[in-house]
């Protein structure tokens, strides 16, 4: 290959490689009350990624049942004692779990990731995030994709 090609491909293939993250935070207003949020997605290992930086940021997390049975189950009042939560983040993504494919720092690289933040109170996304690329611990590309999240989310509460 002539060095000018080489270095054509070169760029082509980091350019292939880079991130494609897309963070919208909608929110006309902040959530009064608790920081509490229900957590509604698949049950990954890359999850408790994000729960662990939301419990950092001071968001209690609790995990829910799809929101039509939960809104179904209008019988059962919640404890006086027991917060709902008023926010929802439904998180979906894709990030290979083998030992070939993940970062050797324990990290993930994720062909996409997806997130929505919802206040069930009126009915408003407040945010969204997309990304794709390498997330935290994936030296020497490292990326802040759970931490992203976890501002995110932060950001919306009083």
């Amino acid at each position: 290959m002539r060095p000018a090609t080489t270095a054509i491909f070169i760029a082509a293939t980091l350019s292939a490689c880079a991130p494609t993250r897309n963070v919208d935070v909608y929110a006309p207003h902040t959530v009064d009350g608790p920081r509490l949020v229900a957590l509604v997605g698949p049950l990954y290992p890359w999850t408790s990624e994000i729960e662990k930086r939301l419990r950092q940021n001071g968001v209690t997390v609790k995990r829910l049942l799809p929101l039509r049975s939960a809104a179904r189950n209008e019988n059962r009042p919640p404890a006086d004692s027991e917060p709902v939560p008023r926010v929802v983040l439904r998180i979906n993504g894709d990030a290979p779990n083998t030992a070939l494919e993940r970062c050797m720092g324990g990290g993930y690289k994720f062909k996409f990731i997806t997130a929505e933040l919802i206040d069930l109170q009126t009915e408003e996304t407040l945010g969204t995030y997309s990304n794709s690329g390498f997330s935290e611990d994936c030296a020497p590309l490292s990326g802040t994709i759970f931490g992203d999240i976890a501002r995110m989310v932060a950001s919306v509460f009083r």
